[in-house]
């Protein structure tokens, strides 16, 4: 069980990991074409994706799940809200 102490212990451990680059995915969805169609795509193509507006798209970091979030307008730039964190468990590495 993990407690608000055992949260920032383990936060304490990771700090001088602070630096390294991760690599961040936001999930939108896939789609099947048929070659057809995906010869026909254009400039202004729309491609529907099999997700309902609003529903969370779910993140990734370095192909692990983080969480889920929705997109948001911030000042003309398409942004990512997190509205939910997936637990993760820390495993310690034998030395």
């Amino acid at each position: 069980m993990e407690t608000a102490e055992n949260g920032t212990l383990e936060k304490a451990a990771l700090a001088h990991l602070g630096d390294i680059e991760v690599e961040a995915v936001v999930y939108l969805g896939r789609r099947t074409l048929k070659l057809a169609e995906a010869l026909a795509l254009r400039p202004g193509s729309v491609v529907v994706l099999p997700r309902l507006a609003g529903e969370s798209f779910p993140i990734l970091i370095n192909g692990t799940p983080l969480g889920e979030g929705e997109t948001a307008l911030v000042s003309e730039r398409m942004t990512y809200r997190i509205t939910r964190l997936v637990p993760v468990e820390i495993q310690e590495v034998p030395r």
